[in-house]
Order: C-alpha cells, then structure tokens, then sequence
C-alpha cells in the first residue's frame, strides 16, 4: 500500500507517516529523481507498492528548488575540462537536503528500508545512517558510475574521482544495489569491488499490456509509399536531433521520406516534410506515434541507458541509435537494430540508407526487436522483484537486530 506520495516531506502529518511501532508490514521509503527518465521509473514504483498489501510506502519525488537548480548547474565554459564538478555539486547539494529531512520530517524511527534513486540523491541517507543504531536498511538503485561516465561519457578525470570517492562510501553502506544494466553492474563489481551487492534490477516498461506488434505481421504486408523516421526526446540537441535533421533535410526529404519528431514544438523544429508533434501523454505516444513510425533514431551523444529505444522496439520499430554505454543493452546490433559510432555521420546515415532500402530488414528488426523487449524489459518481470527484495532486506535487518 501507499501511504504518501509528496514532494514536500515538511508539509507531512503524523498520518502521513508509518507507525513508529512495525505492525507487520515492510515500512519504505522511497526517495526519487521526479525530472526526466526518472519520473516514468517514480510513477511503476508508486504502482507496483500500491498493489503490495505487505508494504507501507511513502513515496518522496525529489524536485530540486530553483536556487539548487542554479548552484548544481554545469557551467558550458568548463563543461569539457576538469573543473567542472557540477555532479558532485549536486550530490552535496542532495545529501544536505536529504540528510535535513531524515532528521526532521521524514522520522527514521518510522522506516525498515529506504530505497533511493540514484546514487546522486543518496549521500545524505548514507551519513545519517552512519550515525544511527539499528536504523533502517538502504537500497541504492543507479544507472552509472563516475568511472563508466569517464571512460565512455567524457567527465573529465578531475571530477570524475571526486565523484568516485562519494559514490564509494554511498556504495558501502548500502545493502544492496541495484544496476539498471549489466554495464553498470559490472563497475560495481569491477572498479568498487563490491559486486556480491549488485543485483540487475531494470527500469522496466509496462509491455505484456500494450497489444502485441511486429512479432506477428505477415510478409505481405506492403512497404509504405513513405517511410516515416521518428525521433523522440526534450532534449533536441543532446540526442542529436539536429543532426538528424540535417541528414534528413539533404538526403531523403525530397525521396518522400517523413521525420517525425515528438517531445519538441515546431518552432524549434522546421524542414521539408518533418512533423513536430510536442510534448504528448506518454499513451498517445505509444498507441499513435511510435505505431505509425518505420525507423526510430536517436543519434545521442551522452545517455547511460534508452527506454526509448526499447519503448520504440516493442512497437515493431527497427531502432538506429549511439554505440554508447547501456544502449548495447536496449539494442541489440544487427538483431533488433543498428548501433553506430557516436560522432559519425557516415555510419548513421549508411544505417538508415540501409534500412530504408531493406524492407525486409526493417520488419525483421522490428520483430525481433517485439521479441526482445517483452522477454527483457517488461515492468511485471521487473518490479515485482523489486518489492519482494524490499521485504527480505527488512527480514534479514531484523535477524540481525535480535
């Protein structure tokens, strides 16, 4: 059950808050990144607590105010040497407001288990836990580490072990840690030594309920007269939107072929057969938008993970997408898409040319791609593991404790 869902823990009430007393049930509390990919993971973790009557949940959005927004800002002029340390402001700035709360609000007498995501937002729960007796467990659930995002995302050295050396002591008072890909789990186990904590744990996505598609399409199905590319994103620049656009623009454009973009207004949008949609419901997307779509690309130039992209296969999309990080993991090359090097023009554009060409090819990606995602990325494989690892790190708290 939930008991609270907040992103304002000092406006809380007494009954807002579990007993002091356990009652039998598993007492967590949540704390989640609410921006981003993270808001999708908030909202299956406030459901799938919602359907566990052994739990008594709270759930805390964490939504920085504007003045944590301006002091955790990465600065443009230093983003590509050492000294910018805007993550590790962050988490400092995280752990003091986090760390305020546990000592106030958020009462920890009132919890067995405090699940946190990311390690970013977990310094101040790891400091407070250092200082308490017999208090709650910790679960960190991450997406990458400071050395992945050096070696493959381009942090500078500088900051990366600074950030290191704080993920570090996040990672050894956890109890457990949960890796959204093998990627990262492998850092936990490789460069923290602590892979007998790291579990795969992936943000699943709600796909044994969407109707089935592209494993089933018969081959007679016809090739459009216009094969339509789909992009979907905020963040246009970052995931190579205008890039995409301007591959568009001088090469397939005048063939008839349609770029749809969704997430982005048309006025930050402009070319000759391209369609911006805007932001839409996340239902609208999937039911219209990436149904309708051929090709999904996303020539992304720094992201650890895409559930777009697997959002987009289980749609019976063929996907272009970076060779980058965890994407290796949300396509699979030459089986359910085509991965690329990150900054080359020529790869992409080869890839798409290939697709657009082989019809075949795309409907066999696409297939396989269906496959993939429902076998490997399905919330209701995912989460309900999730919430049974909840009640077993309280059941071995409280062996421990007796």
């Amino acid at each position: 059950m939930i008991r609270t869902v907040t992103s304002d823990p000092a406006a809380l009430r007494e009954a807002d808050l579990p007993p002091r007393e356990p009652r039998g049930q598993t007492r967590v509390l949540f704390l989640t990144f609410g921006r981003m990919g993270f808001a999708t993971l908030g909202r299956y973790l406030e459901r799938y607590s919602a359907s566990r009557g052994e739990l008594d949940a709270v759930h805390v959005k964490l939504l920085p105010t504007p003045v944590m927004s301006v002091a955790g800002a990465s600065l443009p002029e230093l983003r590509r040497s050492s000294w910018d340390f805007h993550n590790h402001r962050n988490m400092m700035l995280w752990g003091a407001r986090v760390r305020a709360w546990l000592q106030g609000p958020l009462d920890l007498r009132r919890f067995d288990v405090i699940h946190v995501t990311t390690q970013h937002f977990a310094a101040g729960v790891a400091s407070v836990l250092d200082r308490v007796k017999d208090g709650p467990r910790f679960i960190v659930q991450i997406d990458a580490t400071a050395p992945l995002m050096q070696r493959e995302l381009g942090m500078a050295s500088v900051p990366s072990k600074l950030l290191a050396r704080a993920e570090r002591r996040v990672f050894e008072r956890a109890d457990a840690i949960e890796c959204w890909s093998n990627w990262a789990l492998a850092s936990v186990r490789d460069d923290f030594g602590l892979g007998d904590r790291a579990v795969l744990a992936r943000p699943g996505l709600a796909l044994s309920e969407a109707p089935a598609c592209g494993e089933n399409q018969g081959a007679s199905v016809p090739e459009p007269d216009r094969p339509r590319l789909i992009w979907v994103g905020l963040n246009w620049k970052r995931k190579g939107g205008p890039r995409l656009l301007r591959w568009h623009q001088d090469r397939w454009a005048a063939r008839g072929v349609e770029l749809h973009v969704v997430g982005i207004h048309a006025s930050q949008v402009r070319g000759t057969r391209v369609f911006a949609h805007g932001p839409v419901p996340h239902d609208e997307l999937i039911r219209d938008h990436l149904r309708a779509g051929d090709i999904f690309v996303m020539p992304t130039e720094k992201d650890t993970l895409l559930l777009a992209a697997v959002e987009a296969s289980s749609r019976g999309l063929a996907v272009v997408t970076s060779d980058l990080a965890g994407l290796r993991e949300s396509v699979i090359h030459e089986r359910t898409g085509l991965l690329c090097p990150v900054r080359d023009d020529d790869a992409f554009i080869g890839a798409i040319d290939r697709l657009l060409s082989d019809h075949d090819l795309r409907r066999t990606l696409g297939r396989e791609g269906a496959r993939y995602a429902r076998a490997e990325w399905d919330a209701a494989m995912w989460y309900p593991k999730l919430m049974e690892r909840l009640g077993e790190t309280k059941r071995r708290r409280d062996a421990e404790t007796k």
